[in-house]
């Protein structure tokens, strides 16, 4: 396995975990619309995936949890800007 596919398969395991953090119960929706996400994930583009389940909480009161997964798939990718922004968001809790 090449690294690049390491590092995919790794920050796809942390954007689904972030994914279980959204609970209907602590919403604003009724519904969760994750369709544009998963197939994101399938098409192995991260980066969208990362910004598209970052929106969709903004209908949650989500646990550190979710962000530190974020935090750790945006470190994985080397994306800078993000890891700031949720280093912040999880120093808040």
């Amino acid at each position: 396995m090449s690294q690049h596919q390491k590092i995919l398969d790794e920050v796809t395991v942390l954007l689904k975990e972030a994914r279980t953090y959204l609970d209907i119960k602590n919403s604003s929706v009724e519904t969760i619309d994750d369709k544009e996400f998963k197939g994101y994930l399938k098409h192995n583009e991260m980066v969208l995936a990362l910004d598209e389940i970052e929106a969709i909480s903004d209908s949650f009161e989500v646990p550190k949890e979710f962000w530190q997964c974020l935090l750790r798939a945006a470190n994985r990718m080397n994306l800078k800007e993000h890891s700031k922004r949720y280093v912040k968001v999880v120093s808040y809790f």
